[in-house]
């Protein structure tokens, strides 16, 4: 719409001055002339008129533009605010996780084989509400894919529970669901994963 507006002003400028133009010289040269005094002033003021609203057209943004402008800068503005929000919400959530895990393996230490499962567990990382990353130590590549399981399982749970205690909106679905996790060594070399059909099933290799 701008670009159309700003070729109607032009095109107004241009044929309004022309025959006031045109008539200036055929005076100034001593050749006679059919446009009155009262046509030529009435032409120069269109054209001066379509000359300015050519300018503001080509140098103001419209309406529309501002308004579009606006909106995208408020929804980046959102978007920023929204994930400044959730790695705060994922860094507390860590920070809780570190601290219920180690409980967990000090209660297995003390004889509680409830939490056995955290032996096996050097380190976990939340990398969003829904997904993990599992880092086990070298005897948890001797248990069988059932045992492996049974501390996937666990993990989720304990996941979830930190999540909770951190202030995490977890609804009883997310509970249903669990976490996504992907299991590595210390090396970081990838062992298994979450499957996407399950995330309480597991493929390991």
């Amino acid at each position: 719409m701008k670009t159309v507006l700003i070729v109607i002003f032009a095109f107004i400028a241009v044929f309004t001055f022309m025959p006031v133009y045109y008539a200036y010289k055929n005076v100034k040269a001593g050749k006679e002339t059919k446009m009155t005094r009262r046509n030529a002033i009435i032409l120069v003021i269109v054209a001066v008129v379509s000359f300015i609203f050519l300018l503001i057209t080509m140098f103001f943004p419209s309406g529309s533009n501002n308004n579009s402008n606006k909106d995208s800068s408020s929804y980046q503005s959102s978007q920023q605010s929204s994930s400044s929000e959730d790695n705060e919400d994922i860094k507390k959530a860590n920070e809780q996780l570190v601290k219920d895990l180690k409980g967990n393996q000090d209660d297995a230490n003390n004889g509680d084989h409830n939490y056995d499962y955290s032996t096996y567990i050097e380190k976990i990382e939340i990398k969003s509400n829904t997904q993990a990353h599992v880092y086990v130590d070298e005897s948890f590549m001797n248990l069988d894919d059932d045992a492996k399981t049974k501390v996937g399982n666990s993990v989720s749970n304990l996941i979830l529970r930190s999540m909770t205690t951190s202030g995490m909106d977890i609804q009883p679905e997310d509970q249903k669901r669990g976490i996504y996790l992907a299991f590595y060594t210390s090396s970081d070399k990838a062992i298994g994963h979450s499957r996407l059909s399950n995330y309480l099933t597991y493929k390991f290799y």
